[in-house]
């Protein structure tokens, strides 16, 4: 069976300047001091970007395992909330 996770924190380190950036809504893009790397996607997706390969972040987001029996058929429930898979 497919697992679904709703992300809760859409964060990541960089591995140059050491700073943490976060994506808090939907085209909320955020670059590092350096510009090495950036996020985006708020709860509705992972976006990442970087310079030279993904080794130039860490990853910090926080995904919790979503129970799709909440849900009707269009994913929707009394919240507001985004999976990924």
């Amino acid at each position: 069976m497919k697992k679904y996770y709703k992300i809760k924190e859409n964060k990541i380190m960089c591995n140059h300047c050491k700073d943490v950036i976060q994506s808090l809504f939907v085209h909320d893009f955020k670059y590092c001091r350096c510009k090495s790397v950036y996020v985006d996607g708020g709860c509705l997706y992972l976006r990442r970007g970087y310079i030279n390969d993904s080794s130039d972040y860490k990853e910090l987001s926080v995904l919790e395992e979503a129970n799709m029996n909440d849900y009707n058929i269009y994913g929707e429930s009394d919240e507001f909330d985004c999976f990924i898979s």
